[in-house]
């Protein structure tokens, strides 16, 4: 319950970043970092599907270390 709410609090987050820095990352050639935490993202969303909360939040984390 609380830990979900953190995910999609998390999720949230990144997508906003995502929506506005990814362009100016790959701009700036930072694409590898960019992707990486998309892929970083991605593999948090299929620990989320599976219930896994600790290990999505822990791919979460580091994905929004890298879009701030």
């Amino acid at each position: 319950p609380y830990i979900r709410l953190l995910i999609n609090e998390i999720k949230i987050i990144i997508t906003m970043l995502k929506n506005t820095n990814i362009g100016n990352r790959i701009k700036n050639n930072d694409q590898s970092d960019a992707e990486t935490a998309y892929s970083y993202l991605k593999i948090g969303n299929e620990y989320y599907n599976k219930e896994d909360y600790n290990k999505a939040l822990e791919y979460y984390e580091k994905s929004y270390e890298m879009y701030k």
